[in-house]
């Protein structure tokens, strides 16, 4: 099965991805095939993990499409499938724990990427106008990084995922969920980020420690959130390519 050609709808911007101002967020569903138009589970058994929009997907993840979501690829970043080499190079260990390791990186982790993708990045936009982030490729190295940050954020217990959202049926790209942040932890939140986007996001502005945690917080267009596709996430097997 293909899932780069026939299997994905392309971003109407190869070069931005899939933006809320220019893809509909449903567009990122199978459009053809056996899986066309395959839907993501309601998460109907685990009720500690119940988060978002209900369904079935990780509580970092607040995606609003029924669809399982494929967004192309990485579009920031210089990512290739698996090479010959890179699972040579696995074999080569000899301790079965730095063999699992191993192949968790090079040999592996490319393929979720590569399927997945990213939605959303634009909405990082409104932090770049504010000269929180230098450019447009800024963001773009932000927004690559950010499904990470959020795991950890949520991981950490810094943040609790919000449950019970509902799906704007109207337009599905209006929906807002978000996380709730725990006050005790918010200089966290920037600790984390900061060291890791230095060369990113302008942190020498007094506001930007306040202006972050507002933007993972409470910011109305932050709360629209950036998704990755099902494959890069805790519910990748979702994903029939799995």
């Amino acid at each position: 099965m293909s899932i780069f050609s026939t299997q994905v709808t392309q971003a109407t911007s190869l070069i931005k991805g899939f933006q809320y101002s220019s893809d509909p967020l449903i567009d990122g569903r199978i459009p053809d095939g056996r899986w066309k138009d395959l839907k993501v589970e309601y998460n109907t058994f685990y009720p500690d993990l119940n988060a978002g929009y209900g369904y079935l997907r990780a509580p970092w993840n607040m995606n609003p499409s029924p669809y399982i979501s494929r967004f192309g690829f990485d579009f920031n970043a210089s990512i290739e499938f698996p090479s010959c080499y890179s699972h040579y190079e696995a074999l080569q260990f000899t301790d079965m724990m730095d063999f699992y390791y191993g192949t968790s990186l090079d040999a592996h982790a490319e393929t979720h990427t590569l399927a997945a993708g990213y939605y959303g990045c634009d909405v990082f936009d409104t932090l770049v106008d504010e000269g929180y982030i230098h450019d447009s490729l800024s963001a773009a190295a932000v927004c690559s990084q950010w499904s990470f940050f959020l795991i950890k954020y949520w991981r950490s217990g810094y943040v609790d995922a919000k449950s019970d959202c509902i799906v704007n049926t109207e337009n599905i790209n209006d929906s807002e969920c978000g996380f709730i942040c725990k006050s005790q932890y918010l200089n966290k939140l920037v600790a984390f980020i900061f060291p890791q986007l230095a060369n990113f996001i302008n942190t020498t502005n007094p506001n930007s420690a306040d202006r972050w945690e507002d933007f993972i917080c409470n910011d109305a267009i932050g709360a629209k959130g950036v998704f990755t596709g099902d494959h890069l996430e805790s519910a990748s097997p979702a994903d029939p390519s799995f």
